[in-house]
């Protein structure tokens, strides 16, 4: 009927859903022809904003194809035009494609570079759920299960408020497969939910890739068994990336079970691990190796299977990775080699990452005054002992102090990403410190938000740095915080409120107009009580 009408919009959008359901269920030779029919129709029908959103699905089925450079190259144009023309909601889906692709293609850090294109996307400051999901995928490939997590119980909440049910239970598989990388596969496996009948090629593949690898670390091989044997039948799953994944899960399968001849493995296994390590894919690294070390032990290799283990322990620690650190241990045990967690207190890391933190930020109300009406030694001392007090109470609830400024503090906790309750961590501390300060007659007002930030010494021998909107947001309520208040972002209320009910600590909500920030932002100011001091 729309053919007959001639080109138009909705035509071109027409074949646009039809070139997205070849995709989704991987038949890639139509998704490009219904595609190119799609550019063809938005073309004559002068329809701008379908015919680049056509480009993410040519862009797309070029790089399932093969042809990786043309595809991305595609998407990134769909992207560059969509902002040119304000096309918010095409861009945003041509930088989710694009950065997608990059993580699948083992391109993961190409794909970090590329996200901070999503900011001048934010509504209110505010990531989408396709930021968040990108970010979280990103993470969990590099080896930072915990990062991953976060990100994804964000994705998670906004999924659930939009509606979004595709996305809300992608995000259950990739938050269960954080999950259980962080040491819970069971609890992982339960918040994926079971690998569902008669869905898309694009969901199936991963749901099995996920269940596969989670039954097996739960223990559970009559699941993970039958799972690798479905891979295995099938020697063609739809693209290169599929055929990778789904292999290199099988194997892991098979390897446990014994079902695999260890002395060709062994080879394959070791150029893999390699490979991983080279493009900086951690969660794949530290699996590959722990095969490889089942394998060499298999062989009578005692010695090469522990060296292998001992690489996997260490990365783990480096990185979070609690459960490939752990099963890692309980095979070096079974070898009569035991080795103790690391209790080491956080670090910043070696070289900057990007991770959820909170930051606080406190500050000394009236300071201007107290100097001319103090003597300055009376003075000095208050301050140092403010300042003592703050680096006690931030260690003490697993921060670290960023830097003093005069009658100001600042500090970071979750830096090392190993803390699910880091939110709340800040706000005892923040309590303890403000209360302390007011004893001592230094009214404190702060400010503390949680969010995205790049963590890291970003140069030799210089202090720990978090760098993002989520500094500026906190750095920003606290200058709007009176003496005795504090105040705390969205997020940051979202992740301690059930503390401050259990604690009865009343919370007023307001919205706040703040330099820097285009829109209204709302905060929630905490009321003292010496009930939270506990």
């Amino acid at each position: 009927m729309l053919e007959r009408a001639g080109p138009s919009d909705a035509l071109a959008t027409a074949y646009i859903r039809l070139s997205g359901l070849h995709m989704f269920n991987y038949e890639f030779d139509e998704c490009l022809a219904m595609a190119n029919r799609a550019a063809e129709v938005a073309e004559a029908a002068g329809a701008e904003s379908a015919r680049i959103w056509a480009g993410v699905f040519i862009g797309g089925a070029l790089v399932s194809l093969g042809q990786v450079d043309e595809g991305l190259r595609r998407m990134d144009l769909s992207h560059r035009e969509a902002m040119e023309r304000g096309l918010d909601t095409i861009a945003g889906n041509a930088l989710y494609n694009g950065s997608t692709f990059r993580i699948r293609l083992f391109r993961a850090r190409e794909a970090l570079d590329r996200q901070p294109l999503f900011e001048p996307l934010r509504v209110g400051g505010r990531p989408s759920v396709l930021e968040l999901f990108c970010r979280a995928g990103i993470w969990f490939y590099l080896g930072y299960p915990e990062p991953a997590r976060e990100l994804q119980e964000q994705a998670l909440v906004l999924a659930r408020e939009s509606q979004s049910h595709t996305f809300e239970r992608w995000i259950r598989r990739e938050l269960g497969a954080a999950i259980g990388e962080l040491g819970d596969p069971g609890q992982g496996l339960k918040v994926m939910g079971p690998v569902e009948p008669n869905i898309e090629i694009q969901d199936l593949v991963l749901q099995l890739k996920m269940a596969a690898r989670l039954s097996l670390d739960a223990g559970d091989m009559a699941v993970a068994l039958p799972h690798a044997m479905t891979i295995q039948a099938r020697p063609d799953w739809g693209m290169l990336f599929e055929n990778r994944e789904l292999g290199d899960t099988a194997v892991e399968v098979l390897i446990a079970a014994g079902r695999l001849k260890f002395e060709t493995a062994r080879g394959r296994l070791a150029k893999a691990a390699a490979g991983f390590e080279a493009i900086d894919y951690g969660i794949e690294e530290m699996r590959t190796r722990r095969s490889l070390a089942e394998a060499h032990l298999k062989a009578g290799d005692a010695a090469a299977g522990e060296a292998e283990l001992r690489s996997v322990v260490k990365k783990a620690e480096e990185r979070g990775a609690v459960l490939q650190g752990d099963l890692a241990r309980q095979k070096l045990a079974e070898l009569g080699i035991h080795l103790e967690h690391s209790h080491a207190p956080q670090q910043s890391p070696q070289r900057a990452e990007e991770r959820v933190v909170t930051v606080m930020f406190a500050d000394v109300r009236g300071y201007t005054s107290m100097v001319a009406n103090q003597a300055p030694a009376d003075l000095v001392d208050k301050v140092a002992s403010f300042h003592r007090w703050a680096r006690q109470e931030v260690e003490r609830h697993h921060g670290v102090v960023d830097k003093f400024a005069g009658d100001a503090v600042m500090a970071t906790f979750n830096v090392s990403g190993a803390r699910l309750d880091h939110a709340v961590q800040a706000v005892q501390a923040a309590i303890a410190i403000r209360d302390k300060a007011d004893a001592a007659g230094l009214p404190v007002g702060i400010g503390i938000a949680v969010g995205s930030a790049v963590v890291g010494s970003l140069i030799a021998d210089a202090n720990m740095s978090a760098i993002g909107e989520v500094t500026n947001l906190a750095s920003r309520l606290q200058s709007q915080a009176a003496a005795g208040d504090m105040l705390l972002s969205e997020e940051a209320f979202r992740r301690t409120r059930e503390w401050l009910a259990e604690h009865s600590i009343g919370v007023a909500s307001e919205e706040l107009v703040l330099k820097g920030f285009d829109d209204p932002v709302t905060a929630h100011r905490v009321q003292s009580s010496s009930a939270a001091r506990r």
